[in-house]
């Protein structure tokens, strides 16, 4: 597994180099592979864990991956909206918005790391409920526009499909 295209330049320069010694070109290889990280049992194997991953667990992953960048996306727009907010609610409603905001991401990238992602995504569930109802009073208490709440509203309302979808995946499955 290469990890970056300097490798690629670097073996390419060997092989451009290099006047016979089969031994000694691989052993160079290596070290160029070490230098990059890698450890010469990783190096031999081609992949990093040892094993070829099917292709649906990458998928899966890609597919799970949509949620963080779309609420990624989400978070750099409030912030924006938040520093709007009167210099009154700066510290209490705006802050209390992008920190569950962050908690919710927080939650995204868990999920997507443990084994087990059904307690992860419920409080990622949890998290997304809460920044609704922050978002709704923000939105009654007039420091955003409806224009402004439809609009982080339909962002939140796509996410919690998202998520939704990536939980019933894993509802049934026994922890």
């Amino acid at each position: 597994m290469v990890k970056n295209d300097k490798s690629n330049s670097d073996t390419a320069l060997l092989f451009s180099n290099r006047g016979g010694g089969e031994a000694l070109f691989h052993n160079e290889i290596i070290q160029i592979y070490a230098q990059r990280g890698f450890t010469t049992s990783e190096f031999q194997r081609g992949n990093s864990d040892g094993a070829q991953k099917p292709k649906k667990e990458v998928f899966d992953m890609i597919e799970d991956m949509k949620i963080f960048h779309k609420t990624y996306e989400f978070i750099k727009w409030v912030h924006t909206l938040l520093n709007k907010f009167p210099k009154s609610e700066k510290y209490t409603m705006a802050q209390k918005i992008e920190n569950t905001a962050l908690n919710f991401l927080e939650s995204i990238i868990q999920s997507n790391n443990d084994f087990d992602k059904k307690e992860s995504l419920q409080k990622a569930i949890i998290e997304l409920d809460k920044l609704r109802i922050f978002f709704r009073l923000s939105k009654d208490l007039q420091f955003i526009s409806f224009a402004q709440y439809e609009y982080g509203s339909n962002l939140i309302n796509e996410i919690g499909r998202m998520l939704g979808g990536w939980y019933k995946k894993y509802a049934n499955i026994p922890s």
